[in-house]
C-alpha cells in the first residue's frame, strides 16, 4: 500500500542542550529558485544511491514536487529519510522516489519505486521505508546502496551534501564542511549530533552527507536560522545504527 498522507508546511524550532539556545527550522518543502550548485567532488558524482522523494497529489490536479531527499541503504529496496519527509500531519499524496540508470550525472532514464511501509524514529528525525517499482521488475536492478560509515571524521573534514529541488530531475551537489560534533536538542525533543557549514535549500530534508572517501556518514535533517543561519544541522550514521539494526538493516561495526 503506498503512502497517502497530506502535506502542509510547518515551521519546527530547536533548543540545544543548556549553555546554547539554538533556534532552527526543518528544511522548508517547496520553493521556487534554483540554488547554485557547487563544483561536485568525487562523492557527489558517484552518489547514484542519492534520490529525491516525489510527492504526487492526489487530487484533480495532481501536481508532483520534490518533498525531501533519500538515500538507497540497500538493494533488497531500503532507503532512509528524514522521517518528517514522510510523516508531515497533513500530507495528502502518493510518495515515490525516481532511481537513475547508473550515474545521475549520465543517466538517460530515471525509474519511479513506490515508497511502501516506513519504519520511523522521531526522536532522531529518520524513517526507513521499503521502495517497489511501479514499472517493470527489472528496475530492481538500477539500485546501488550507499557505503554506511558509523565514526564521524573530525570537525573541519570536507564533506559533500547532494538534495533535489523543485521537480527533483537532477541532483545539487553542496561542498562544505564539519563544523561541530555536538548534541542539539529541538524544542519538539528531537535531536541532531552534527553540523555543517553548507547552506540548506528546498527539497535538502534526508540529503545524504559524504566524505571524499564515498562514506555515508549521516543525513541533513534542519536547517539553521537567525544566528545559525549558513549551517545545516543533521543526525549520524552513528547514532542512528541501533534504529537501523533493529529493523533489519545491517551497520558495519565501529572501526578503531
Amino acid at each position: 500500500m503506498r503512502l497517502r498522507l497530506r502535506w502542509q508546511p510547518s515551521l519546527r524550532k530547536l533548543s540545544s542542550l543548556p549553555k546554547f539556545v539554538v533556534a532552527l527550522v526543518t528544511l522548508p518543502l517547496f520553493h521556487g529558485f534554483c540554488p547554485a550548485a557547487e563544483r561536485p567532488g568525487s562523492a557527489a558524482t558517484a552518489a547514484n544511491w542519492a534520490v529525491p522523494v516525489l510527492c504526487t497529489e492526489t487530487q484533480a490536479s495532481a501536481r508532483t514536487k520534490v518533498r525531501g531527499t533519500a538515500v538507497i541503504v540497500d538493494v533488497s529496496g531500503l532507503i532512509l529519510t528524514a522521517a518528517h519527509v514522510v510523516l508531515q500531519p497533513n500530507l495528502f499524496c502518493t510518495l515515490t522516489v525516481l532511481v537513475p540508470e547508473g550515474q545521475w550525472n549520465n543517466a538517460l532514464r530515471s525509474h519511479a519505486f513506490a515508497v511502501q511501509q516506513c519504519a520511523t524514529e522521531t526522536s532522531l528525525d529518520l524513517a526507513l521505508c521499503h521502495i517497489e517499482p511501479t514499472e517493470h521488475r527489472k528496475d530492481w536492478s538500477y539500485l546501488h546502496a550507499a557505503k554506511l560509515r558509523q565514526q564521524l571524521p573530525p570537525a573541519d573534514s570536507a564533506v559533500t551534501i547532494t538534495g533535489f529541488w523543485g521537480w527533483g530531475m537532477l541532483p545539487v551537489p553542496r561542498r562544505g564542511k564539519l563544523t561541530a560534533h555536538m548534541l542539539y536538542k529541538r524544542q519538539d525533543g528531537v535531536f541532531c549530533d552534527f553540523s555543517t557549514d553548507v547552506i540548506a535549500f528546498e527539497g535538502m530534508s534526508g540529503s545524504p552527507v559524504v566524505t571524499d572517501e564515498g562514506d555515508l556518514i549521516g543525513l541533513i535533517t534542519t536547517a539553521g536560522i537567525k544566528q545559525f543561519s549558513g549551517h545545516s544541522f543533521g543526525i549520524s550514521i552513528e547514532r542512528a545504527a541501533a534504529f537501523l539494526r533493529a529493523n533489519g538493516l545491517p551497520v558495519p561495526p565501529q572501526q578503531h
